[in-house]
Formats: C-alpha cells, sequence, structure tokens
C-alpha cells in the first residue's frame, strides 16, 4: 500500500490531476448513465473522498487497490490522445469514459440508494512527445 502513495504522489508531481474542476462533468457523465430519478431524490451523492480513491484507480491495474470487490465498484479507462487536439479537457474525458459507461450502464442504474461516487484521474503531458495520455477513473460505494 506504501508503494502504490509513492507512485501516487510521484503521478500528482509530474502529472496534471483534474478532480476537482471536474467534479460538474462527472456529476453530468453520470447522471446520462443512471436513473434520472436517483437525483432528484439524492440518492447517488459525490463524494470527495471517493474522488481520492479514484485518483489512485485511474492509475495502471497492477497498482490498483480497491479492485471491484465488497461494497466498492470501479469504473476505469485511459486512452491516448494526440497533442494535435486541441479541444477541451472536458470532451477528452468524456471520450475516455463513453465505452467503459456504456459497458457498466446496467450496473449503474442498478446501484442501491445511497449510492456514493467520486471519479477523478490525470492527464500525463510528458510521457510521449506528440500524444498525452488521459487516465480517469470512478469509484462507487454502496451503502452496504
Amino acid at each position: 500500500m506504501l508503494f502504490a502513495f509513492a507512485v501516487l504522489i510521484i503521478t500528482l508531481a509530474t502529472h496534471e490531476a483534474y478532480g476537482s474542476g471536474m467534479e460538474s462533468l462527472f456529476e453530468d457523465i453520470n447522471k446520462e448513465y443512471n436513473t434520472p430519478v436517483y437525483y432528484w431524490k439524492g440518492i447517488q451523492k459525490w463524494d470527495d473522498d471517493l474522488a481520492a480513491k479514484a485518483m489512485v484507480e485511474a492509475v495502471k491495474p497492477h497498482y490498483r487497490l480497491l479492485w471491484n470487490v465488497g461494497d466498492y465498484f470501479t469504473i476505469r479507462n485511459d486512452k491516448l490522445v494526440t497533442k494535435r487536439y486541441v479541444g477541451p479537457l472536458a470532451e477528452k474525458v468524456r471520450l475516455v469514459l463513453l465505452n467503459p459507461f456504456k459497458k457498466y450502464a446496467d450496473k449503474l442504474r442498478q446501484l442501491p440508494e445511497g449510492t456514493a461516487y467520486g471519479c477523478n484521474g490525470f492527464f500525463d503531458t510528458e510521457t510521449m512527445p506528440n500524444d498525452d495520455f488521459l487516465y480517469v477513473a470512478c469509484v462507487y460505494k454502496t451503502p452496504y
């Protein structure tokens, strides 16, 4: 576990994190793939602690801590984005999450009342000279 936190700290020091300013984007994406009544009644809610865990989950799979066990459910993806594509970060995040959210749409709709979630990730602009890597994860915690 110490190793995973060290990797996270190193990652944050060398890459651009984007979770906190993107909360409304992640909420909008979750609304698209969930039952609208969940948001009217506040059945699912954003959790800053889960957003922090999602940052850890956004790294490559062999560093993950939560997996999809117990009362946690994680959606994760990464994508290579050419530096020539100058669209907004929000659009890039949507593209990265499109397939995983479609794949798990049924499971997302079945999450029980009281489920909390948080999403986060980072944008690696240094590893490749002509491309950037975008890593994103959303972590859901059921109430039981």
